[in-house]
């Protein structure tokens, strides 16, 4: 019974145009709970749900924040089921979240960016996405939703559209010379570069997915012998550089696309310098 009613679950997912990524997740994480539960849904309370959570994360040595994520999918699942008259209550939504530590962000020295240029030289397409993730402080989705036309090259270095999406809204972020040399010599290679494709995506014309940049740029990250850090910690370090160099805070805040200035200024802690506004709405090459 238990597959019958994830198969239901996961076909309304998809009649939502739900991504493959979206389901494939949820699927895997209810996968995992059924092959430790003991009992069909309808005969489930809080108790057993909470001791295969216990289950899962000595079986497999989940993290808190993995945990946290798939009580997510099992609460949304449970709804579900609730919603569609398969059980009386919805016995997820009142388990609380393991508690996460919040790691603070990463900021990778010089050396640490040069090893990571090193370690990708021979790889254009990889290459060109960790220049623009560290020059522009672009978050890993805008990087891959990006289209050829939203880049404009000039000898001044040129500038980049990030479409609006969800509660972003459109900006358009400047490029430095190191970040167009590396453009340029990536869209001369790509001869597929027509206007309406995406600026990266696989030999199908599709846009490559997140979860595979991401596995990429973190394999890079780990080659290029840096430890501690993640795809997100490139973003971190451009932020941190335009501070370091006492670029205007909102100008800073704008260019990544922060809703809230506070948000930016958090970074501001992390220097080792002191933070000097300097008034200069230029951002400096990291």
């Amino acid at each position: 019974m238990s597959q019958t009613l994830i198969h239901e679950f996961i076909t309304q997912l998809t009649n939502k145009g739900k991504s493959n990524a979206t389901i494939i997740a949820y699927r895997k994480d209810l996968e995992q709970l059924f092959v430790v539960l003991d009992k069909q849904v309808h005969h489930l309370g809080q108790e057993d749900l909470k001791d295969a959570l216990n289950t899962l994360k000595v079986k497999h040595s989940f993290t808190p924040k993995t945990l946290s994520r798939k009580l997510n999918s099992f609460r949304t699942f449970f709804k579900y089921l609730h919603e569609q008259g398969h059980i009386n209550q919805n016995v997820a939504s009142q388990i609380a979240h393991p508690k996460v530590g919040s790691k603070p962000p990463t900021i990778l020295t010089q050396s640490e960016i040069l090893a990571l240029r090193e370690v990708t030289r021979t790889n254009l397409k990889l290459h060109t996405m960790i220049e623009i993730l560290i020059q522009t402080g672009l978050r890993i989705g805008e990087l891959s939703r990006l289209q050829v036309q939203d880049i404009e090259l000039d000898p001044s270095g040129g500038s980049l559209v990030v479409s609006q999406n969800s509660n972003t809204p459109k900006r358009r972020v400047a490029l430095n010379n190191r970040v167009r040399d590396v453009l340029l010599a990536y869209l001369n290679s790509y001869d597929d570069a027509q206007s309406e494709l995406p600026l990266f995506c696989t030999r199908a014309g599709k846009a490559l997915i997140i979860r595979n940049i991401r596995s990429s740029i973190d394999k890079a990250v780990r080659n290029a012998g840096i430890t501690g850090a993640s795809v997100n910690d490139l973003r971190n370090t451009f932020i941190a550089s335009q501070l370091a160099s006492g670029v205007a805070l909102d100008v800073v805040s704008e260019t990544v696309g922060h809703q809230n200035k506070a948000t930016t200024q958090k970074y501001i802690d992390l220097l080792k310098i002191d933070y000097v506004p300097t008034g200069s709405s230029k951002l400096v090459e990291v």
